[in-house]
């Protein structure tokens, strides 16, 4: 694959000369139609050690090559159920019970004529105390899809959503589109390859059940990933060396896993109020710049607006940095904007669910200067989205759930800790940013300052943290003038009303610099990789 300026019809005439000696033997594509898991391979339950200090729960099940059936996906279906993160969810009773973070149920091919279905869950501390019954309630749930029976409505919407990503699927960066369209000439008929991904056209219940009837005790195998199986795991796998150990699972178990009762806390998802119905193109201002104008300018937000007149998408991007001197004042401010953080997008998952299925999407994140806010999709919907969250912004220092607290902060400081087993190379590029930017903080910083916060604390550190600003906001894509002022009044009402928001001086608003080494010196920083037997050397030079 090669990018190129030339046009298709030139660049097939050099591809056809290159390969016309190559002869068509009329070789037929070889099929397994015998699963690669046999009778042996099922009801076992395998332990495994890792490299880096995770937690994970997998459950396989072997079933056919589906891929035939793409037009009415029942693989799809089943996974668009079973990872469903909102109420009533498989995640969300998991969530409540601490038991896992984050959870992923579909389909993996594995060659053709056989695949596989898998749900993967990311445990917690308690979580992979309780693996069996976290698989009684995968079963659980999947006992509700057996009595619920597949549903034509739930079908429709997912395949509406499918429809609406297509129709306004913006361009890709040509390489990239045809790196994503290769595999499709061997999964789709010719005139399916733009569109087989997105063409769900066939509702065929009985597919979906004979899937769902292939989910049972009897043809699944489990593996569950932790370092404290470390003293039991007393095979090696060869490749790898990975090590670990499996055993069958005990017909009690099985029993368990079989005879599971109906779960009250289960239910299927409501009709998805997110997906956008409105796709009106509205028509520019007349004074439209082609750039980012400020439209919007007080001492607590400034307000940057560039109207689409190019991609001529129904689509909308607003991001709202939230400058506080308080996020990266020291190590242990860091940490609490980064536990708040993550605590704020944890609790409003469930709600946020919807809007990401309907391709409306939301993220905050920290930075050196305090919070990003990115809101961008469909612009029909995204109004609604935008004020929940805000809301939540408002009063959630006052609800920060404690045994949330507890798995958030200690999934942090493990993502701290694992960092000693990433790449060399990744070490070095961020060894890099260390050496040279004006004030950064290195995860031995973090990791030590971590154990003295509270819950107590971080809920007066965001008090705090959102009690003094300046907001700097650029609005993108489809809206006026109008529109993008109300989003910005919006914000600015909430924050001042109901948060108290003073904005921050100018001499506040500043920028960390990067330091510019002396002409003709050289800085030298070394470290060393326990974890991994490879070296990496990153060399950066600044050039005046």
């Amino acid at each position: 694959m090669y990018p190129f300026s030339e046009s298709l019809d030139d660049l097939e005439k050099m591809v056809a000369d290159k390969f016309k000696d190559v002869k068509n033997k009329n070789v037929k594509t070889p099929v397994w139609n015998t699963h690669p898991y046999g009778k042996d391979q099922l009801k076992t339950k395998t332990y495994v050690t890792p490299v880096k200090d995770l937690r994970s729960l997998l459950v396989t099940f072997p079933i056919p090559d589906l891929q035939d059936q793409h037009k009415s996906g029942p693989d799809s279906y089943l996974a668009h159920l079973i990872g469903h993160e909102g109420p009533g969810s498989l995640l969300s009773e998991l969530r409540k019970r601490s038991w896992c973070n984050s959870l992923v149920g579909g389909p993996r091919h594995g060659a053709k004529g056989f695949a596989f279905f898998t749900v993967t869950v990311d445990l917690t501390l308690d979580g992979i105390e309780h693996a069996d019954d976290i698989v009684e309630l995968i079963f659980q749930y999947m006992k509700l899809l057996h009595d619920e029976g597949p549903q034509e409505w739930i079908f429709n919407e997912y395949k509406e959503l499918l429809d609406i990503e297509f129709r306004f699927k913006e361009k890709e960066k040509p390489s990239s589109y045809v790196s994503y369209l290769c595999p499709n000439l061997f999964l789709y008929p010719l005139e399916e390859i733009l569109v087989g991904t997105y063409m769900l056209t066939e509702y065929k219940p009985d597919l979906i059940r004979d899937l769902l009837d292939r989910l049972t005790p009897e043809n699944m195998r489990l593996a569950v990933v932790g370092k404290q199986f470390e003293p039991k795991c007393d095979q090696t796998e060869p490749w790898y060396g990975t090590k670990y150990t499996r055993e069958k699972l005990s017909d009690e178990q099985l029993k368990k896993f079989e005879n599971v009762t109906s779960n009250s806390a289960f239910h299927l998802p409501q009709p998805n109020e997110f997906i956008a119905t409105d796709f009106t193109l509205l028509a520019p201002d007349s004074d439209i710049a082609p750039h980012p104008t400020i439209m919007y300018n007080s001492p607590l937000i400034r307000a940057w607006l560039k109207q689409d007149d190019e991609y001529k998408v129904p689509k909308l991007n607003a991001s709202f940095e939230f400058i506080s001197p308080y996020a990266y004042l020291d190590p242990e401010c860091t940490n609490m904007t980064h536990l708040f953080i993550s605590l704020f997008k944890d609790a409003l998952n469930e709600y946020s669910y919807d809007a990401k299925l309907a391709s409306l999407g939301w993220d905050l994140n920290n930075t050196k200067y305090g919070m990003m806010l990115n809101i961008s999709g469909y612009s029909h919907k995204q109004s609604v989205l935008l004020s929940k969250v805000l809301d939540k912004l408002v009063e959630f220092s006052k609800n920060i759930d404690p045994k949330r607290y507890e798995i958030i902060k200690e999934q942090y400081a493990r993502g701290l800790k694992n960092f000693e087993a990433e790449q060399p190379y990744q070490h070095a590029i961020y060894n890099i940013s260390l050496c040279l930017f004006e004030r950064a903080w290195s995860k031995t910083d973090l990791m030590e300052s971590l154990d003295g916060i509270t819950r107590e604390k971080l809920s007066e550190f965001a008090n705090e943290l959102l009690s003094k600003m300046f907001i700097e906001a650029l609005i993108h894509g489809n809206a006026n003038k109008e529109i993008a002022m109300g989003i910005v009044k919006m914000l600015e009402e909430k924050l001042q009303t109901q948060l108290k928001t003073k904005p921050l001086l100018p001499s506040q608003v500043l920028r960390f610099r990067e330091i510019k080494l002396p002409n003709k010196s050289n800085l030298v920083f070394e470290s060393y990789n326990s974890v991994h037997k490879s070296s990496c050397i990153e060399k950066e030079y600044n050039l005046i």
